[in-house]
């Protein structure tokens, strides 16, 4: 999910309802307008952030990206604050997770409604597990 909040301070608690209504495994949140230090100060219920960007002598701009803390498996000491793992993704859980969608009849970017996915999710769970998995175990 990618959200232009034009100032996080004002709409952090909107933010927190969005993000728990839609569960995104990714939130990139621009134009936040914080510094590194108030930044750090917000914290989402469920999710850790990964990496962000404040600028030094501006007061508009930033980038932080947030992460669903469930699909995060480990950050250690010899690790980087901004090193995150993913488990694999199983078929079961994409079939669980399309079920419970909300059958809206808009469409995403492919053109494939909710309903359409929900019809065809056996099918196509296992290649598109497979795809995902492929994807993170490769760095694509």
């Amino acid at each position: 999910m990618h959200v232009n909040v034009q100032s996080i301070c004002n709409k952090i608690v909107n933010l927190e309802l969005l993000l728990a209504e839609e569960r995104p495994s990714i939130v990139s949140i621009v134009e936040h307008w914080c510094s590194a230090e108030k930044l750090s100060s917000y914290c989402i219920y469920g999710y850790v952030q990964a990496a962000s960007y404040c600028r030094l002598n501006y007061g508009h701009g930033g980038t932080v990206l947030l992460v669903r803390a469930d699909l995060l498996v480990c950050t250690t000491s010899a690790l980087s604050m901004n090193t995150f793992f993913f488990y694999p993704v199983l078929r079961e859980e994409i079939i669980q997770i399309v079920k419970t969608l909300k059958n809206k009849k808009s469409t995403g970017i492919d053109q494939v409604s909710v309903g359409i996915l929900k019809a065809m999710v056996d099918v196509v769970a296992k290649p598109l597990a497979d795809l995902i998995n492929l994807s993170v175990n490769t760095d694509v």
